[in-house]
């Protein structure tokens, strides 16, 4: 009887074919805002540019170390010729890898879809890279530092915050004081058409799952903002065949939601976002389309398994 009364008295978990984030954190009634993301994830989580005009980098260290943390002592190769003075603080980057736009078809055509060679080539030239082109450099930040000595084109600093390995060669750019960003708990978001594909994602992953960095190749230029929502969603081609001898049987689009994104950050052409619902694994190339957010903040959730028909 015992191990009955104990039995009922576990709660059992809703199932759900769903990966949803949490509900949004408390908010206080004066400003009624809430912050998208921790500030600690915020810091480092990359951005795309288009080149990256740094001022200068770490040469080394007195201690010869490869890698170095906070506290540890540096040397910059930029001084007082350069306008450095005692108190500057700087960023630590790192240019981690290139990125190039996405295919402009989803897949190679076939050899009998083709009007042309060229065009059958092209489409597979396409789904290669290096061939297209790039869409600017992943750009992380690995942290901060203060001067405390400066001279003609030299500097000593010391590491302020440290978000991931500091070597020699790592980069400096202008110090801005990161500013989290945040979304009305009542927020009323704009009808947008916007559609896009996903880039990169942060780390040289094959897939990603909830919570992820993810960058796709729409931003300030394509009216991306802060706070806005994106589907996920692959296209599949469904053949309608009428019986089994129908040799070329007339196909049609079908386009899946497979997760949900909101963008965190913006640049000229492209944005940083998190993943904040995942039906099942993310890829890079997948498409994304604009979705408005209901006045609770959120977007609301299509129905698992909805099929929608590409016009």
């Amino acid at each position: 009887m015992m191990w009955v009364v104990l039995l009922l008295a576990v709660p059992v978990a809703a199932a759900s074919a769903d990966l949803v984030d949490p509900g949004l954190p408390a908010v206080s009634a004066a400003d009624g805002e809430y912050p998208l993301v921790p500030v600690e994830q915020f810091k480092h989580m990359g951005r795309i540019v288009a080149s990256l005009d740094d001022l200068g980098s770490i040469v080394g260290n007195p201690n010869r170390r490869v890698v170095v943390g906070v506290g540890e002592t540096v040397y910059i190769d930029i001084g007082t010729e350069q306008g450095v003075a005692v108190g500057d603080r700087f960023s630590i980057v790192v240019a981690n890898r290139l990125i190039h736009a996405p295919p402009q078809n989803a897949d190679v055509i076939s050899r009998w879809e083709a009007a042309t060679w060229k065009s059958y080539l092209d489409s597979i030239k396409n789904q290669i890279p290096f061939l297209r082109k790039p869409l600017g450099v992943m750009v992380f930040n690995l942290g901060t530092l203060d001067v405390v000595k400066s001279e003609k084109n030299l500097s000593e600093a010391i590491v302020r915050e440290s978000f991931g390995p500091i070597r020699a060669g790592a980069r400096l750019i202008a110090y801005r004081q990161p500013v989290v960003p945040k979304r009305a708990r009542n927020y009323k978001s704009s009808v947008k058409d916007i559609d896009g594909h996903i880039v990169a994602f942060r780390e040289k992953n094959a897939l990603a799952g909830m919570q992820d960095v993810v960058f796709i190749d729409k931003g300030e230029s394509g009216n991306v903002a802060v706070g806005d929502r994106f589907e996920v969603y692959v296209v599949e081609r469904i053949s309608q065949k009428s019986a089994w001898y129908d040799v070329f049987p007339e196909s049609r689009q079908i386009s899946w939601t497979v997760g949900e994104l909101q963008v965190v950050a913006t640049q000229k052409e492209t944005s940083t976002a998190v993943i904040r619902k995942a039906r099942r694994e993310i890829l890079v190339g997948q498409r994304v389309r604009y979705v408005p957010m209901s006045e609770e903040g959120s977007a609301p959730a299509p129905v698992a398994g909805d099929a929608k028909k590409m016009e």
